[in-house]
């Protein structure tokens, strides 16, 4: 087998590998808070800006209402959100962060700073890999605050 075939040297792979790892880091916190690492998403959306509907969420989310209608009636049952309809369209509705969900954004912000320090990766290095994955993934536009 040539080099260029071994697992290892595989993007897919890293990418893979990289994705479950993030996912086993993340999820001590979220079991402990009570939801899954796509309501963690969805709220990751929620507090950038409250109040959007499933088509809003939808895109940066890259789900399918069909997938986030469960999702979101989940988070409606756990008090983490609020659905309201659009007083000038009912068929719209807004989802609203409650204060169980507020809150966890203080908890997200000192669970990112501990995975970082896991990590062991400095602004740069997530940087780089902000810039790499813009390549990868053009639609992803990362912002100015390193994440881990």
């Amino acid at each position: 087998m040539t080099d260029e075939l071994q697992l290892e040297n595989h993007v897919c792979f890293q990418l893979y590998t990289g994705s479950r790892l993030m996912q086993r880091m993340y999820r001590p916190y979220f079991d402990e808070w009570g939801i899954t690492y796509a309501q963690y998403l969805v709220l990751v959306c929620l507090w950038k800006e409250d109040g959007q509907t499933i088509g809003q969420l939808s895109d940066p989310l890259d789900l399918d209402s069909g997938t986030l209608s469960p999702l979101l009636k989940r988070m409606e049952v756990h008090d983490l959100v609020t659905r309201e309809h659009d007083p000038s369209d009912f068929r719209k509705v807004h989802f609203s962060l409650t204060r169980k969900g507020k809150a966890l954004e203080a908890k997200a912000k000192a669970m990112r700073a501990e995975i970082r320090d896991q990590l062991g990766l400095d602004a740069d290095d997530i940087a780089a890999l902000h810039r790499i994955m813009a390549k990868i993934n053009p639609s992803l536009t990362p912002s100015d605050e390193p994440a881990a």
